[in-house]
């Protein structure tokens, strides 16, 4: 068994960013298609005029979820790290088994 002491506070706020990112995205591609649906419901029964909220909604999405998502994943990497940190020192670390091949 081997103890993990500290942890990299960059190295988790970047991995948790990354890991954020693609959350975020698979998040916005969702809202896209659930605001392709509304709005092709809502264009079939309100006219062509209701469609441009729902679909421009659906895009930026895309572009804002991963952003946001990302900024919240480094943050709590960082926060993570550093009272993972700050416990690691009072009771050990946390223990791993390691096998090499």
């Amino acid at each position: 068994m081997q103890e993990i002491q500290r942890i990299g506070v960059w190295s988790l706020s970047k991995l948790y960013a990354v890991i954020g990112a693609i959350v975020g995205l698979i998040a916005g591609i969702f809202i896209a298609v659930i605001g392709m649906i509304i709005s092709s419901a809502v264009s079939s029964t309100a006219g062509t005029s209701a469609v441009v909220p729902f679909a421009g909604f659906g895009i930026f999405s895309i572009i804002l979820l991963p952003i946001i998502y990302g900024v919240l994943g480094l943050i709590s990497g960082a926060v993570g790290a550093v009272v993972y940190n700050l416990v690691a020192k009072m009771i050990g670390g946390m223990e791993v088994e390691i096998v090499q091949k």
